[in-house]
C-alpha cells in the first residue's frame, strides 16, 4: 500500500479512538441504549469500507501502472 493509504487508515483508526476517549469522557457509556451498538456497528463498517475501497483502487492503478511497462 502506498503510504497515503497508511495516512489514511492511521487517521481513521486515531478518529475511533478519540470518539471511544470521548464516549467514556462525556458519560455515555452508563447510559443503556441499543442504539449506542448501532453506531458503534454503523462507524466500523464505515472504517472498514473505507479501507477496502482504497484497496481496491490501489490494485487497480497498480494494474494499469503495470500494463502500461508491459
Amino acid at each position: 500500500m502506498k503510504k497515503s493509504n497508511w495516512i489514511i487508515f492511521g487517521i481513521l483508526a486515531a478518529t475511533s479512538i478519540f470518539f471511544l476517549t470521548m464516549w467514556y469522557v462525556l458519560g455515555f457509556h452508563l447510559i443503556d441504549s441499543p442504539v449506542d451498538l448501532v453506531i458503534t456497528i454503523v462507524w466500523w463498517l464505515v472504517i472498514i469500507g473505507c479501507i477496502t475501497l482504497i484497496h481496491q483502487v490501489e490494485k487497480k492503478r497498480q494494474e494499469k501502472l503495470e500494463q502500461g511497462l508491459n
